[in-house]
């Protein structure tokens, strides 16, 4: 209980020092500001510094990570491929974040060119449904599976 108590002290705390008691509504003029590119670059860049890597290819000495600077094709596939709002989850652009995918086509860029580099996503319910062939491996030298 006293953690739950310490939370809500400093939630209290931050909502008094910045003055929502006395104007608790957010001023509308700065509506059209939300999402702005400024907006979404302080965003990646909240991301860089936040974001933590558990695993990195195989092992030390044959990292995933960075990509090929060189890699002509990049998959993406399982049942979150196509998924924004399961990629990143809520209080993205919108308080519950985007369903479906506007992005995926979008997400990975060649590094050297900055062209798009992805060929397809592939939607499976479950890893057993969701299969690449030897041929498919070989010409997609990075794959990711995005799922539960």
């Amino acid at each position: 209980m006293s953690r739950i108590d310490d939370a809500v002290k400093r939630i209290l705390q931050v909502k008094f020092v910045t003055g929502l008691f006395e104007n608790p509504l957010a001023d509308r003029s700065l509506v059209n500001e939300i999402g702005s590119q400024e907006h979404r670059e302080l965003a990646r860049e909240a991301v860089r510094k936040s974001l933590v890597l558990l695993k990195n290819g195989e092992s030390a000495d044959k990292p995933l990570l960075p990509l090929p600077k060189k890699a002509s094709k990049i998959l993406v596939a399982g049942s979150h491929a196509h998924n924004l709002g399961y990629q990143c989850g809520g209080w993205t652009i919108e308080w519950q974040g985007l369903s479906g995918n506007n992005l995926t086509r979008g997400t990975f860029y060649s590094l050297s060119t900055g062209k798009n580099l992805v060929t397809s996503a592939v939607f499976a319910q479950q890893e057993t449904e969701f299969s690449i062939s030897v041929t498919t491996k070989r010409t997609l030298p990075v794959c990711f599976w995005l799922a539960r």
